[in-house]
């Protein structure tokens, strides 16, 4: 492992390119407790959870990736895939914010068209007894 926190980094995203996720994933955990406000390391650790089907922490890294740098994005583009079932509006809001930079990517389009569904209103226009001469 480096020294410096670029080269802590720079080991980190070597171990991601090779593939060696678990490592990978503990190496931007020890960027991270060295600098915990690290937008790129909080990003890189939500890919690699995504990677390994661990969905819930990838949206926490993104999560805290887009507090500290707001809509980076593929920060936003991610939360709007990992969201789209589980949070549909939530989703929306950041693949609407995704798409004024990532515009030719039709699924993240379709995300951001999602909105709460209207509820109809019902109205009674009289309120009596039904009987048998309603027809």
């Amino acid at each position: 492992m480096g020294t410096s926190l670029a080269e802590s980094m720079g080991d980190a995203a070597n171990l991601a390119r090779s593939g060696n996720d678990s490592e990978a994933i503990d190496s931007y955990l020890s960027v991270l407790e060295i600098d915990s406000e690290n937008a790129t390391a909080w990003y890189c650790l939500g890919v690699l959870y995504a990677r390994t089907n661990n969905l819930d922490k990838a949206v926490r890294a993104f999560e805290k990736s887009d507090m500290i740098m707001p809509n980076h994005p593929p920060t936003v583009a991610n939360l709007a895939y990992l969201l789209a079932d589980s949070d549909p509006l939530g989703a929306s809001k950041y693949a609407r914010s995704a798409i004024v930079t990532i515009s030719d990517d039709d699924t993240l389009s379709s995300i951001a068209e999602y909105s709460e569904p209207s509820e109809q209103k019902r109205v009674f226009i009289e309120a009596r007894q039904i009987d048998d001469t309603d027809g």
